[in-house]
């Protein structure tokens, strides 16, 4: 039933924009620490938490650390899950306009999707601070400790956002103009309480919100359709 009205959804819609939480990530086989045992393992490993770790103070004063914990964890490779392959799907019939993720990764990219917003930079954006030189991931990864301009010798800076900075201004005017203007919104491994994803559903004025995520959060009950399931067990089912 829940599976009949998500298509009938999506055959009345024709400006579909897409939010992706940390749940995709997992699917991919990529991690997200809002999972408590993941967090646990890596305060374990590292003496600190994720959000410590991954903070602008710790990059500005712990470098050799920082870099540590970013290529062994944050540079782990993952493999698109079906639900972005069926969102990329979804975007070449013409349905989908959008797609707007916190996820730091080109994932989506590699299962083929095209108009991707990435909220928090993503990881193959890596610059010298001084000079602007980019440098791809491999030279991060291959460095020893901490990565350096060839140029400069001043430690590259990736370009994600860092936990303790503002989000880019217009990157989220983008995102919020894209939802402003969709017939339909679908959150994916993410909820409506969110603390990203809510300041932006609040520009959605459709009646076409649905909810697919194995978690849900009671704020989800104000979803127009809810489905309590992975999205890569949902998407692919679906007749486009």
């Amino acid at each position: 039933m829940q599976l009949q009205k998500l298509e009938l959804m999506i055959q009345k819609s024709n400006n579909i924009v897409a939010l992706l939480g940390p749940g995709i990530l997992e699917e991919c086989g990529l991690p997200n620490f809002r999972n408590d045992d993941a967090c646990y393992e890596v305060e374990s490993s590292y003496g600190y938490s994720p959000t410590e770790l991954l903070s602008a103070q710790f990059f500005e004063t712990r470098k050799e650390l920082f870099f540590q914990y970013y290529k062994e964890i944050i540079l782990k490779k993952g493999v698109p899950c079906s639900a972005l392959y069926a969102l990329a799907k979804l975007e070449q019939i013409g349905k989908l306009k959008s797609i707007i993720t916190t996820n730091m990764y080109n994932i989506e990219e590699e299962a083929g999707c095209k108009n991707v917003t990435h909220l928090y930079g993503y990881v193959e954006d890596n610059k010298c601070p001084r000079c602007g030189k980019a440098y791809s991931i491999s030279y991060i990864k291959n460095s020893i400790s901490v990565p350096l301009c060839e140029k400069c010798q001043v430690a590259i800076r990736p370009q994600i956002l860092l936990i303790g900075e503002l989000l880019d201004n217009g990157l989220m005017t983008k995102a919020a103009n894209a939802i402003e203007h969709a017939d339909m919104l679908l959150l994916l491994g993410t909820h409506i309480n969110d603390y990203r994803m809510g300041k932006l559903i609040q520009y959605y004025t459709g009646n076409r919100l649905v909810v697919i995520n194995d978690i849900v959060h009671c704020a989800d009950s104000n979803a127009d359709l809810l489905i309590k399931e992975r999205p890569s067990n949902i998407l692919p089912h679906i007749n486009f």
